[in-house]
């Protein structure tokens, strides 16, 4: 996931959560966000979206570190109700490699309402009703890690442990999410640790999270009068107390320090707890500027044909023993791996069918995508100057697809004459779309309906449609997107 704002380009690579509970219904949060910055200056981002209010930040722990090991001390300011500018402190920043901040805060899951009692036929159970605030973008992987505070009196965790616990969960826990169980040791003690797993989350996808164990490991009880006039005194008190030896060695081992306690296992976290930074508006592009692209989104931003584009790519799989023809008449590809690949690769992958067959909906999502990353690296670039610069390269690219010198990857004799050659090429690319509908060129689908959800994903409709849209674009994004991009993009973004 690519975020930008003026000359700032980073990469969200992941968040990790750590969430451990307390049996009176507080809760301690270690969040670890790690960004990879690829052009400008980072200094930080927007925070918000936390699930219980207030949330108390142990700002003097809370810390970034880049991967030279250099270590910043972090600025945590609440600019609106539940939003925070998280920043590096003293107006640092860095310019390359990647950073990961790790914040430290805790708050009452009770009072929020996520951590509660219920009545059901197995007893009286206590529920973590709970949903990480979404991400506004996509992102590689999301996992939680919830520290229950009851000891399973044994380090591997059976399925007759669970029983003996009592732990319980809804079906969509196990059909959308992959779940694991482990042990965590503190202080000489144990906790059940349950693990929620997601990769590849969609823009705004949401992990809510429901899960049980019996009452009889909590201790909740209804806040008083006083206390629902003060309602986080008692909390704020008792967190002073038990939240630094505990998030101190959190913050510890997050920072992968050796010398750490050998017998506590390291713990991982993973989650979206807020939403992430958002663009702020400018038409800033500049005159000259060329858009780094590969060639398929070279090929792509240059109008040729979108199956002409999905040849090229699926060639350059197919060479590098990614994919495999299994019949030509009619076309059936194998996936044989998934390692090493760019976005579009993948994607084109994720288009083929058990069957072998191309899903022709999934070849739209795809040159969605596709569309979508043009924008980001194209936003403040001259598409002019971008084109004339492409023009001459993916040219001599296609020059070489027609040139047999290209295949001899390829067993000629057991291909055959029909599929060898520049032959290949074109059988591709007049059979990898089978519903040219709406998506010959990149000019059409930008016009289509695909170009809104686009902007609308990315906030980005300022540039998607003022520069990677381009003219073809233009006045359809403007006029139907004006009004959601001016209020997405005011909201917040990584400056």
């Amino acid at each position: 996931m690519i975020l930008l704002l003026f000359s700032l380009l980073v990469n969200l690579d992941w968040v990790e959560v750590d969430l451990g509970l307390d049996p009176r219904g507080g809760a301690q949060f270690v969040y670890k966000i790690r960004w990879t910055v690829q052009a400008g200056v980072f200094h930080g981002f927007y925070l918000e979206g936390l699930s219980v209010d207030p949330f108390y930040f142990d700002r003097t722990r809370s810390f970034a570190q880049d991967d030279q090991g250099r270590r910043y001390n972090l600025s945590i300011t609440e600019v609106g109700k539940g939003r925070y500018d998280v920043v590096l402190a003293h107006g640092q920043g860095i310019d390359q490699g990647s950073v990961i901040f790790t914040i430290i805060g805790a708050g009452d899951l009770y009072q929020a309402g996520n951590l509660d009692r219920t009545r059901s036929p197995y007893g009286d159970l206590v529920v973590l009703n709970w949903a990480p605030p979404q991400w506004e973008y996509p992102m590689e992987h999301q996992t939680i890690y919830v520290h229950y505070p009851i000891d399973p009196g044994t380090d591997l965790i059976t399925e007759s442990v669970l029983e003996e616990i009592g732990f319980r969960t809804e079906r969509f826990m196990n059909e959308r999410y992959k779940i694991f169980y482990r042990t965590t040791r503190y202080q000489g003690r144990r906790y059940f640790t349950v693990g929620i797993h997601r990769t590849n989350l969609g823009s705004k996808e949401k992990m809510q999270i429901k899960q049980y164990v019996p009452a009889r490991y909590f201790a909740l009880k209804k806040p008083s009068p006083i206390q629902r006039l003060m309602p986080n005194l008692d909390l704020f008190l008792y967190l002073i107390m038990t939240m630094i030896s505990f998030l101190f060695y959190s913050y510890r081992k997050s920072q992968g320090l050796r010398r750490a306690r050998r017998d506590l296992p390291r713990i991982q976290w993973l989650r979206e707890t807020w939403v992430p930074p958002k663009i702020q508006a400018a038409s800033l592009r500049k005159t000259g500027k060329v858009a780094r692209l590969d060639i398929p989104e070279a090929a792509l931003l240059l109008d040729f044909p979108i199956g002409t584009v999905l040849s090229m790519i699926l060639l350059e799989l197919e060479r590098n023993g990614k994919v495999a023809v299994v019949s030509y008449e009619p076309l059936r590809l194998k996936v044989i791996s998934r390692e090493g690949l760019k976005y579009y690769e993948d994607g084109l992958l994720s288009t083929i069918e058990p069957s072998g067959e191309i899903n022709q909906a999934a070849v739209k999502v795809l040159i969605r995508n596709m569309v979508d990353r043009i924008s980001q690296k194209s936003w403040d670039c001259d598409l002019e100057a971008t084109r004339r610069h492409y023009i001459p390269i993916v040219r001599d690219y296609l020059a070489r697809l027609e040139q047999d010198e290209y295949y001899e990857y390829l067993d000629k004799e057991e291909v055959g004459p029909a599929y060898y050659g520049s032959r290949r090429y074109y059988y591709f690319r007049d059979h990898l779309i089978t519903e040219p509908v709406r998506v010959a060129t990149y000019s059409h689908f930008v016009r289509s309906d695909a170009c809104h959800s686009a902007c609308y994903v990315h906030t980005a409709c300022h540039d998607a449609c003022h520069s990677a849209c381009h003219s073809a674009c233009h006045s359809a994004c403007h006029s139907a997107c004006h009004s959601a991009c001016h209020s997405a993009c005011v909201s917040g973004g990584a400056h």
